[in-house]
């Protein structure tokens, strides 16, 4: 027999958890250097920190879901993987609760905001607030030699010395904020898929791209 009283207290407390989730205007306009697969990942995992968990869909369709936009950011996912998602949000819509419905609103308002960032990141594994993907590179023009980054890098990521231009060789295990700051300069900075001219070894400061050695840091050739 159904519960009326226990039902009517599962929508109450659904319809207050509805109330604590951002507007969907937030799910159209993150702000400028927040990537959306990120805001609406931190939305899942804060949905998924006060849902009571008793519904499948407060339980098994926000992990899911929470799965999925991770996958996204880190390269894990195709095509089909973006289907399921917006299978599972379709779910949502249809079967779940006052909460679990205006998560599903909310991601379904960013997907369709955000439609390019989502294809980027699904197709391409680019990221274009450099969050989820990136390369890093010490900007030779910053770059004063004084050997920050070099004590902040594991052995061998970063080579450099006194006076000289440091060069990343491997950033697999640099990508983190701390060895972003570790330079007081800002040398340190994120691209994208296309790399600013470095030098591929350290030089001396101040010799990489000036007028005596050209764009690339080397010799001009004579001319005969």
């Amino acid at each position: 027999m159904i519960n009326k009283e226990m039902l009517a207290e599962r929508e109450k407390l659904a319809l207050e958890l509805a109330a604590k989730l951002p507007e969907i205007s937030a799910a159209q306009s993150v702000g400028e250097g927040t990537c959306p697969l990120q805001w609406c990942l931190k939305l899942v995992e804060d949905a998924r920190a006060i849902s009571d968990g008793k519904s499948v869909m407060s339980r098994d369709g926000l992990w899911q879901l929470q799965l999925m936009i991770e996958g996204a950011t880190r390269g894990q996912s195709g095509e089909e993987d973006l289907a399921v998602y917006k299978e599972t949000l379709d779910a949502m819509e249809l079967i779940g609760d006052a909460f679990t419905v205006k998560v599903a609103e909310l991601l379904k308002a960013n997907l369709e905001a955000y439609a390019s960032e989502w294809d980027l990141h699904v197709r391409r594994n680019r990221c274009t607030s450099l969050v989820c993907y990136y390369d890093l590179y010490i900007d030779p023009a910053v770059c004063q030699g004084n050997g920050a980054c070099l004590k902040a890098a594991p052995s061998g990521a970063v080579l450099g010395g006194a006076g000289m231009i440091s060069v990343i060789k491997n950033d697999r295990e640099l990508k983190n904020d701390a060895f972003i700051a570790s330079c007081p300069l800002g040398a340190i900075k994120k691209c994208g898929a296309i790399k600013p001219p470095c030098p591929p070894a350290p030089v001396p400061v101040g010799s990489f791209g000036n007028a005596a050695g050209g764009a690339g840091g080397g010799r001009r050739r004579r001319r005969g």
